[in-house]
């Protein structure tokens, strides 16, 4: 059943019913919740598939969470039980997340502080300086931008394992250009921002075009070409989403579009408000 809600999950998020999905999102987490509080259950029964699903749930569900400005993380509250199937966070990149499962945390706060600031702008209470736990959150994502080059060999991945270490990296920059983006509120062209996604795409950059890999990178991609104008890098940009779209794979067709439209568009707002204003809602998975 699990499995079954998630396939569909993952077709509305690809077909763009950003309504329907949500529902099957959260009868996801209710449905592993109870399966996980069945104390009846095997412990044969929690083994690498039921793993499988709750990386796969917790992957669709904080990109979501990331992938717009109404977008809240779910599964926070219920994690505690979630993660009693999940090994402890080692240093090494998921294969099937495409990054460190210490990264998950840290873009759920990213994901809050974001949604807290997007209501303290509303409200009128605008800062670009940054918090105590912030500056603490950027120093935790920092610490992971090189911690999983170790292990890589004994993982048995082969040349796949090194593709791994340049998603990883894509993804904790990317989490880093969240941060000073949506809630730091950084100006585009300030350093730290040009750095983010200069080394998102020197990451990308390493992965072969037509690598399977290219499949876990949605998110890094689009949140580059998001908060880039110029023209050489939108470039490098287009044409990796290009050869992602040939996989067949994700919700790479209707980002592409949507990243087109962003840029046609000449908007001075940032992308997840000017999407917001459109009532248009997307998932980077």
């Amino acid at each position: 059943m699990v499995t079954t809600a998630m396939a569909l999950c993952t077709n509305d998020v690809c077909n763009g019913n950003m309504e329907i999905w949500r529902t099957h999102l959260r009868g996801v987490l209710r449905l592993l919740v109870a399966f996980l509080g069945d104390q009846t259950i095997s412990s044969t029964a929690t083994g690498p598939f039921t793993e499988f699903l709750v990386k796969w749930f917790k992957t669709m569900d904080i990109i979501a969470a990331l992938s717009g400005r109404s977008g809240q993380c779910i599964h926070i509250s219920e994690n505690k039980t979630l993660n009693q199937v999940l090994p402890p966070p080692r240093a090494n990149v998921d294969n099937i997340c495409g990054y460190s499962l210490k990264l998950i945390p840290l873009m759920a706060e990213i994901s809050s502080l974001a949604r807290k600031k997007q209501f303290d702008t509303i409200d009128g209470f605008v800062s670009s300086n940054s918090s105590i736990s912030e500056i603490e959150l950027e120093a935790d994502i920092q610490v992971l931008i090189e911690e999983p080059r170790h292990g890589f060999r004994q993982d048995g991945y082969g040349a796949f394992g090194i593709e791994l270490q340049s998603t990883h990296r894509a993804f904790v920059h990317s989490a880093l250009l969240h941060l000073h983006r949506r809630v730091n509120m950084l100006p585009r062209h300030d350093i730290r921002v040009r750095t983010d996604i200069s080394n998102i795409l020197e990451a990308v950059a390493q992965i072969p075009p037509f690598s399977f890999a290219n499949i876990l990178i949605l998110w890094p991609i689009f949140s580059a070409g998001c908060e880039t104008d110029i023209a050489a890098e939108r470039e490098v940009i287009q044409e990796r989403m290009k050869n992602m779209q040939t996989l067949g794979m994700g919700n790479f067709t209707r980002a592409r579009e949507l990243l087109h439209r962003f840029w046609s568009s000449g908007t001075s707002l940032p992308w997840d408000e000017y999407f917001s204003q459109l009532g248009l809602e997307l998932v980077l998975f």
